[in-house]
Formats: structure tokens, sequence, C-alpha cells
């Protein structure tokens, strides 16, 4: 093979080498943040899964239910539960008023006033509340002396607020 040949064969053959070399290089290291980089995206947990069962805390009931054709039961966070015949009537004119609160799954409930209808004075209910879906209860009546408490809370409730 004649001596130019050659030449421009192992040139070809260098570049070539070169050229490969550069592409088996890593990658350049990521620059730092800088000001105008966006910031990382938040990382949202995902929500609770509902577990059915008695509840056992006010969050897991809180909130305004209502009973098909009956009555509304709201539930609020200071620990007062109020009944009244429709929804408007919880805030001005319930016909009960009662404090609740846990002791393990078992929810007390003791009357603080009530309007046109029996009373039950100082007597404690004591209810369990099914957690049936995330929109749904059910009161269930563990012991309460006064029949009329009993008969107007006990039944399955769909959350409307």
């Amino acid at each position: 093979m004649p001596a130019h040949i050659r030449r421009i064969l192992i040139t070809i053959l260098a570049s070539a080498m070169v050229l490969l070399a550069s592409c088996a290089t890593e990658p350049p290291a990521t620059p730092p943040p800088t000001a105008t980089s966006k910031p990382a995206p938040t990382v949202v947990p995902p929500a609770p899964t509902f577990v059915a069962g008695l509840a056992n805390s006010p969050e897991q009931i809180l909130g305004t239910w209502g009973y098909p054709g009956w009555a509304f039961m709201r539930l609020a966070r200071d620990g007062m539960l109020s009944q009244a015949a429709t929804r408007e009537e919880l805030d001005a004119t319930p016909f009960a008023v009662c404090k609740f609160w846990f002791s393990g799954s078992q929810l007390l409930i003791k009357e603080v006033k009530v309007r046109d209808v029996p009373s039950c004075g100082a007597r404690t209910g004591r209810y369990q509340v099914e957690l049936l879906a995330p929109d749904r209860i059910r009161m269930v009546v563990v012991e309460d002396r006064c029949e009329a408490r009993a008969n107007d809370l006990a039944g399955e409730y769909t959350r409307v607020e």
C-alpha cells in the first residue's frame, strides 16, 4: 500500500477514534439552581384511605348529617351536637343541643338544652358511631335511659356538609 494512502487511512482512523471517545464522556454536571430556576414540584401526600369501623374521635364525625325524612344533626369542633328539623334551624333554633365526647369507641352525649321536645335532664347517653362510608354513619344506642333522645339519634345518617 502506498505511503500516502496509508497516511490518509491513519488520519481517518484517528479522527474516528477521537469522535467515538468524545461520545463516551460523562454528561456535564447539573448546574446549581439559580434565582431563575423553577422550584421542585410540591409533593402532595395521598388522601387518607377511608377505613370502616367504629369512630373513636370527634374528627371522624364532625360535620352536618341528615337523617332522610326526619332531621339534621351537626357535630361541631367545640364538642356540641345540635339537632333540628331543617339545616337552617341547626344554627338558629335547634330542638336539642347536647355536649358530646368520646370514651374509647363510645360517643357520650349529655343534654345542654332542648326546645319543644322531652328533656333528658342530666342523663348521659352512650352510643357507638359506625363509619359506613366517607359520607355515611350509623348511630347505635349502647345505653340511654332517655328514650326520646335514643329514638331521635339512632339510625343511619348521610353527610350533607
